[in-house]
């Protein structure tokens, strides 16, 4: 966009500038030119430049002057302030020079019209430019030599307009010139264009006898080329005519110093009618210099009041030029005949002082006004809005005003309403003078509801079979001083009105009303405009609530279904509902026009861009023909919806990109594919910026990413339009991202970027590879030196169980033999030394039984359950059996290879012992039970008598069960004791399997 100060980018979000501080050799920009390689060229006051969107911003080193930097090479020169400037200046000489326009022809020439003739430009394979004049047959250095217009035709003629002469390069190289004397004007030409047709209109700048001209099909320089001239007379005035353009519809576009016109259709005559395109239709009113289409066949303008966007299948505005008297629109509605009009209400707007009601009628292209023949002493016509101003099915027209209702009759043309004698209506009994008409209905009977206002708040209904007025107010049930803001009559025949701040919403229905309030899911705040759709679903238009659906309004109970900013409206605050021809939904707010597609929920925004009058959007209405109309303070507009629009899906570009919030080289257009980035281990936060680019201004794009390598999915859409990546892992991703449009079409192509983190020097897979190494080595040392160690253990063990049982034990044992021995010899010859010969071979053989305990525990062979089963049984066998004492032993069946370490086995065996012991010597049983058993977790031994029993309180006299206390807490298991006298005795123990080994 050529700005006042240099060049504009504009990505759908913010605009970027570049001025002559970014390398621009000149503030003043003339023309851009996009060739179709995709290469910007600027044409400014002081050179052509060519922008490089991954160059450095450098400032230029002169300002309209020629450039002491410069390097002279093939009549080119280029600035050497930077080897990688954004903007490369280039000039056919030394001398800076001024260029207007930029044309790249269908071979790819590029010609450039200057202020010192027109030049091709030539672009080498080494990336040089060349500039070669074009000899038209003037001298270089005049005032027309300045070149402003350059078209090429599609017989490949080149037109230049150079002054005011037409100069027509022919292919062959011939010239051929035209003048005044060819029925061109005495101005300079400032515009050229080729229908689709093959007409060459030409645009002067101002001039008596017109300043646009269609040029004959086959021009001779012998006569003249002038086949029509377009004056006044056509609705163009005397002006300058900047550009022009065709678009696909056929009407002809005039950008002027007065603004925007457009043309009509032309006819079989080849004539045009043009109009003034204004500021009704969102157009400047001066200063309209450049016009260019967009991929979806919109008009774009520049102007002095900035860019603006024509669809071109958007709206028509209506305004004082169109027969309005004033700007605020009141209300629209058609009668039964198909007539449409719209209302206006007093206003200062648009330069107008209008304190009263116009009726404006419709004829297909303009509105004729009248205004009702009303008492001149009614000066306050009342603050109502939307359903004021009634023409009833009789015909018959009924005006509200600020001191009561008047009722006209018939009349067969609307401009009659301005003579005929109207009747008051009498509302209020005496009051009625004083009465302000707010609202006005009709129902499907023929009565009139009337709503009033100011002095008196009420709810009234004129009945017409007896007409009389009844006053339904205190029936409603609402607070005082409400005002009742809507009417609608749904299929059922149910009347629903709606009221101001907390009356809620009201159903009139056999003769009774019933309200419903916010408890009800009524939205909070004035209910603003009731509107009934093709399937009979009532829709509320919320002051504070948004937009509100009710599908089946004869239901008692209500289910209210509420869009709100929430659903991608654009406010709450709804004032008018209409729908399409196909069921799509409009929605008017105080930032335009929002459209909800039912089908999907995508919504459209329309706004002043796109042709609506600004201010809020306070009626919507759809008449029989399907065109939607649309009405605010500030006018009127018109739009013929399309049921499948033709937009082309947006595209989406990477614009920034950030690294541990370093700023990464992105071109200035954006990015659709980045290059593989690779990025070190403690470089793991990323953010990426992007726009999408929608032919449509209105259409709020929304964005899907996601990140391979970490999503599974695309994101919900969003309206941001930057993503940020604060601690990703290492590994390799690519980031996507897509721009999706009001209609749900994404962009055809995400844009992407690439990327690798690499990990840590410790997350590396040699690094893994040798640390794994290392811990096996590590750890084949240490399981080497543990069973070196548990074999030596092992080895000792086995040394002291031999010794003990080969030393100690055979000297114990020898030792008890010898007693034995003694005693039998010295029993009658000394009876006293019969008694300590007997304990010493009892202790001794004690002794060895205890030593055989302590060698089997210190044993290594003897490690295993089975083991510790064998000895426990043999020891119950010994016991019990010769005692003449039953007894069971559960043992387990698996397991029994299961290790136990010395200190277990030793420490459950003395437990068992001792609880046998005590059963043997105690409790007098006659049965044992024994049972150790494996569990998950658990070794368990339980040992159950069916003695004598005993109080376990009573138990503490003995060691025993102190003994089995200290061991069953050494190994870390839990003993449990229970008796009862005659019931018995059980000794439980459990030992965790952790303390097995």
């Amino acid at each position: 966009m050529i700005a006042g100060d240099g060049i504009s980018r504009f990505d759908g979000y913010t605009f970027t500038n570049y001025t002559t501080d970014d390398g621009l050799p000149d503030r003043r920009v003339n023309d851009l030119l996009e060739t179709r390689s995709g290469v910007y060229w600027i044409a400014t006051e002081s050179g052509l430049c060519r922008f490089n969107p991954t160059g450095d911003r450098v400032r230029s080193p002169s300002f309209g002057s020629p450039n002491e930097n410069r390097e002279v090479r093939n009549e080119q020169s280029a600035i050497r302030n930077s080897d990688n400037p954004m903007f490369s200046v280039f000039n056919p000489g030394e001398k800076p020079i001024a260029f207007n326009v930029l044309l790249e022809d269908d071979t790819g020439a590029i010609w450039c019209g200057t202020h010192e003739g027109l030049f091709r430009l030539k672009i080498s394979s080494d990336g040089s430019v060349h500039f070669h004049e074009i000899d038209l047959g003037m001298r270089l250095g005049l005032a027309s030599d300045n070149v402003a217009a350059i078209l090429k035709d599609h017989q490949g003629a080149l037109w230049i307009g150079k002054g005011g002469v037409l100069y027509r390069l022919l292919a062959d190289g011939r010239v051929e010139r035209y003048t005044q004397q060819n029925g061109l004007g005495s101005t300079a030409i400032l515009s050229l264009l080729e229908d689709r047709d093959g007409n060459i209109w030409v645009g002067s700048q101002g001039g008596l006898g017109g300043t646009l001209r269609r040029l004959v099909t086959a021009p001779d320089p012998s006569r003249s080329i002038v086949a029509r001239v377009y004056n006044e007379n056509d609705g163009l005035p005397s002006m300058w005519v900047n550009s022009l353009l065709q678009t696909p519809d056929g009407r002809l576009w005039v950008a002027t110093n007065f603004g925007l016109y457009v043309s009509s259709a032309e006819t079989e005559k080849g004539a045009r009618s043009f109009r003034h395109y204004n500021a009704k239709n969102g157009s400047c009113e001066v200063d309209v210099w450049a016009l260019t289409e967009d991929r979806d066949d919109n008009l774009w303008v520049a102007s002095m009041c900035g860019a603006i966007k024509v669809a071109h299948n958007g709206f028509t505005g209506y305004g004082l030029d169109d027969g309005f008297n004033a700007l605020f629109i009141d209300s629209i509605f058609e009668n039964r005949d198909g007539e449409l009009f719209a209302t206006n209400a007093p206003s200062t707007v648009g330069l107008t002082d209008y304190e009263g009601r116009r009726i404006n009628k419709f004829d297909g292209a303009r509105f004729t006004p009248v205004e009702p023949n009303l008492p001149s002493d009614i000066k306050y016509h009342g603050w109502g809005w939307n359903q004021t101003i009634l023409q009833d099915h009789t015909g018959e027209w009924w005006i509200p005003t600020g001191s009561g209702l008047y009722r006209f009759p018939k009349v067969d043309r609307i401009e009659e309403l301005a003579h005929v004698r109207t009747k008051f209506v009498s509302t209020v009994g005496d009051d009625s003078n004083r009465t302000e008409i707010f609202r006005l209905y009709e129902d499907a009977r023929g009565d009139v509801w009337i709503a009033t206002t100011g002095v008196h708040f009420g709810l009234l209904r004129w009945e017409r079979a007896t007409n009389t007025v009844h006053d339904h107010t205190a029936e409603t049930g609402v607070p005082p001083k409400t005002d009742f803001t809507a009417f609608i009559e749904d299929r059922t025949g149910n009347l629903w009105i709606g009221t101001s701040e907390t009356g809620g919403l009201l159903r009139y229905r056999d003769g009774r009303f019933s309200r419903f309030t916010t408890a009800d899911g009524v939205p909070p705040g004035w209910v603003i405009s009731l509107y009934l759709d093709r399937s009979g679903r009532l829709w509320i238009a919320s002051q504070l609530g948004g937009l509100n659906r009710i599908d089946d309004p004869a239901a008692d109970t209500l289910h209210i279904v509420r869009y709100t900013t929430l659903n991608g409206l654009s406010s709450n605050n709804i004032r008018s509902i209409t729908e399409d021809l196909w069921g799509r939904i409009y929605a008017g707010t105080g930032h335009g026009v929002d459209r909800i597609d039912l089908a999907n929920g995508n919504v459209k925004h329309y706004t002043v861009a796109d042709g609506l009058p600004k201010n809020g959007i306070e009626h919507a209405y759809r008449d029989r023909n399907g065109a939607l109309w649309f009405g605010s303070p500030f006018g009127l507009s018109r739009l013929i919806p399309e049921e499948h629009e033709t937009h082309s899906p947006p595209s989406v570009f990477l614009t920034g990109v950030r690294v541990e919030g370093i700023v990464q080289r992105v071109s200035e257009l954006g990015e659709t594919n980045l290059p593989q980035v690779e990025l070190d281990a403690d470089q793991h936060q990323l953010s990426v910026d992007f726009v999408g680019l929608a032919a449509s201004v209105g259409d709020e794009l929304r964005y899907q990413y996601r990140l391979e390598g970490a999503d599974s999915d695309w994101n919900a859409p969003t309206t941001q339009h930057t993503v940020n990546y604060a601690r990703l892992a290492s590994g390799h991703y690519r980031f996507l991202v897509r721009a999706i449009n009001s209609e749900g079409a994404p962009s055809l192509q995400p844009a992407s970027i690439s990327f690798t983190i690499l990990p840590h020097i410790y997350q590396r897979w040699w690094f893994a590879t040798l640390a794994g190494f290392l811990l096996v080595t590590i750890g084949y040392v240490g399981y080497r030196s543990r069973v070196a160690r548990l074999l030596g253990i092992e080895r000792v063990r086995t040394r002291i169980a031999a010794d003990l049982h080969d030393d100690i034990g055979a000297n114990l044992t020898r030792i008890a033999i010898l007693s034995e021995v003694a005693h039998q010899q010295l029993h009658d010859t000394h009876p006293s030394a019969a008694g300590p010969l007997s304990s010493i071979a009892r202790i001794s053989r004690e002794s060895v039984a205890s030593m055989s305990d302590i060698v089997w525990a210190v044993n290594p062979r003897r490690d295993s359950l089975l083991d510790l089963v064998l000895r426990m049984r043999s020891f119950a066998n010994e016991v019990l059996a010769g005692r003449q004492i039953e007894f069971q032993f559960d043992a387990p069946d698996r397991e029994l290879s299961q290790k136990l370490g010395a200190e277990l086995r030793r420490d459950v065996f003395l437990i068992f012992k001792e609880a046998l012991n005590n059963a043997v010597r105690h409790s007098g049983c006659t049965h044992v039970t024994i049972e150790l058993r494996l569990d998950q977790f658990l070794l368990v031994l339980v040992v159950r008598d069916d003695g004598c029993g005993f109080a376990p309180s009573d138990s503490s006299e003995g060691h025993g069960l102190v003994s089995m206390q200290r061991r069953a807490k050494a190994i870390g298991g839990e003993l449990q004791l229970q008796s009862q006298a005659d019931k018995g005795t059980k000794v439980s123990l459990s030992v965790p399997r952790r303390r097995w080994v």
